[in-house]
């Protein structure tokens, strides 16, 4: 925050907002001055300046709606009002180049993970967690992706796909976090508290929740004395999740993001006028979004058929529907343009990374005699069959976690990269007693490839099906190819593999529009 807004009267800090003062503080060697060190000072003891003016919270609430696109991979955020869109990056500070920057890794790193718990507890409202002890997206994602063996140290104290750990830890899965500092004190979650939203629904007590914290930075992010603050969130989520889900990970989201108001703002009225609200089935919003960057537009009376298909991290959903204009009736009740669609069909073997872990799970296989000399443990996909000689090593451990995070990122290029791209021939791994070990790997890529390829042939099967099935219920005929619009959206939406093998499956004169890598 500039320095200048802190004395203005119209501006200056809020009321209830959290001020540490900063020391510049002279190092000194043998009386003469060989540094200078800058030292944030405690709440608890130091005592506003008075010319900081104290300013309402209240008249800085902005009326626009933040969206969140909650992924298990990567969340987007952005702030939108009728007339301008600003899309948020959480954990970075660098310029953008490109339009993927903009997807926030959905991850959180510690450093030191004591002083985040223990700032976490301490307060409720604008806890004193610090930038350095824990980091967020993609601050998150650059420190682990650094090359070395820091790199898994830092893998293994970060805890990713933070939309699924209450119903994997709901289902009875274990799932510990770790920090950097000290990789061996690990702490094993517990289930997050229930979806209670009230003006008590958060206690000091409550269990210690990767998402809640993600969603606390999400709001320092948005909520600044530069863009204002918002109480209007729509959260958009995974097709496939079911309502109790849903419930859940928007009271997650809620509590983190009430936890980043100014503690001048937190009240019953405030509260209620705090919502989070489930913005429905992405796979609805991207059909939404793909008519107006394709300049799709019915004519009078016309209907125009329509499949969107969003091939995700987790799942691929496929929408089935009609577009067209409002009736006189829906024109004077505000709306302008209608879509009508059947209940949307969810393929949840097909995501990017699902896909990426059954590859990750092969290279290990490939390199079983360096992933037993090195006794490295790994996480086996769900329903994959064990590998004789490995039984001990396939397990479910922090360390385990780690590795297939290591080995997914090592083979995630033959999925997201058209064309050669570099593969390593050594990968950081932990081993069982937590040691780093450089592993030597055997990626096979023509191999995965042609693995990768007859996925995504079954895939294109899978969704020519859902089509045919879907417009059995809207027409009870044959689907309406040759008027026909596919929208292709997604990480693994954009293979080329994919986009040629519907084509190939499809009728001729059905328009597919694949979106371009951002």
């Amino acid at each position: 925050m500039p320095s200048d807004l802190l004395i203005d009267p119209a501006r200056g800090f809020w009321k209830g907002g959290r001020y540490i003062g900063t020391k510049l503080m002279a190092i000194t060697r043998l009386g003469e001055v060989v540094g200078l060190r800058r030292k944030a000072g405690r709440l608890d003891r130091e005592v506003l300046p008075p010319e900081v003016v104290r300013r309402d919270p209240r008249q800085d609430v902005r009326d626009a709606w933040v969206a969140i696109d909650l992924g298990t991979s990567t969340t987007v955020v952005a702030i939108g009002t009728k007339y301008s869109r600003d899309l948020i990056r959480i954990g970075s500070h660098e310029p953008v180049r490109r339009p993927r920057d903009y997807e926030t890794p959905s991850e959180v790193t510690f450093e030191n993970l004591a002083p985040v718990l223990k700032a976490w507890t301490d307060r409720v409202i604008l806890p004193l967690t610090e930038w350095g002890d824990v980091y967020v997206g993609c601050a998150a994602k650059e420190r682990r992706s650094a090359v070395g063996h820091q790199s898994a140290l830092r893998t293994k104290a970060t805890v990713g796909s933070l939309a699924d750990i209450a119903a994997r830890l709901h289902s009875g899965e274990a799932i510990s976090v770790c920090g950097v500092s000290d990789p061996s004190n690990v702490v094993p979650l517990q289930p997050p508290a229930p979806p209670i939203i009230d003006e008590e629904g958060i206690a000091p007590d409550d269990p210690f929740d990767p998402l809640e914290l993600f969603g606390y930075y999400i709001g320092l992010h948005v909520n600044t004395r530069q863009k204002g603050l918002h109480l209007r969130y729509a959260v958009g989520m995974p097709t496939g999740w079911d309502d109790d889900r849903r419930t859940q990970v928007l009271a997650q989201i809620r509590r983190g993001i009430m936890r980043s108001l100014p503690a001048g703002m937190v009240d019953y009225a405030d509260l209620a006028a705090l919502q989070v609200v489930d913005a429905g089935p992405n796979v609805l919003s991207f059909a939404a979004y793909a008519f107006r960057v394709f300049a799709i537009a019915p004519r009078p009376a016309e209907s125009i058929p329509f499949v969107s298909v969003d091939a995700g991290a987790s799942e691929t959903a496929v929408l089935c529907g009609y577009f067209r204009n409002g009736s006189s009736e829906e024109v004077g009740a505000g709306y302008q343009r209608v879509v009508e669609h059947v209940q949307p069909s969810v393929l949840a073997d097909f995501g990017g990374e699902r896909l990426l872990h059954d590859m990750a799970y092969k290279v290990y296989a490939s390199s079983g005699s360096s992933m037993r000399n090195n006794n490295i443990p790994f996480w086996p996909p769900a329903g994959a069959a064990p590998l004789a000689g490995h039984e001990d090593r396939l397990c479910n451990s922090i360390d385990a976690r780690t590795n297939v995070t290591l080995l997914k990122d090592a083979v995630r290029n033959i999925l997201e990269v058209a064309g050669p791209a570099p593969l390593p021939d050594t990968v950081a791994l932990v081993d069982g007693s937590g040691t780093i070990r450089d592993a030597r790997v055997m990626i096979d890529r023509a191999a995965l490839n042609e693995w990768l390829r007859g996925q995504l042939s079954s895939l294109a099967s899978g969704i020519s099906k859902a089509i045919g099935e879907g417009f059995q219920q809207v027409t009870r005929a044959e689907p309406p190819y040759h008027e026909m619009h596919i929208f292709l959206g997604g990480r693994l939406a954009m293979h080329p593999f994919l986009h040629e093998r519907l084509n190939a499956i499809l009728p001729n004169g059905v328009h597919i529009h694949r979106f371009r890598e951002p």
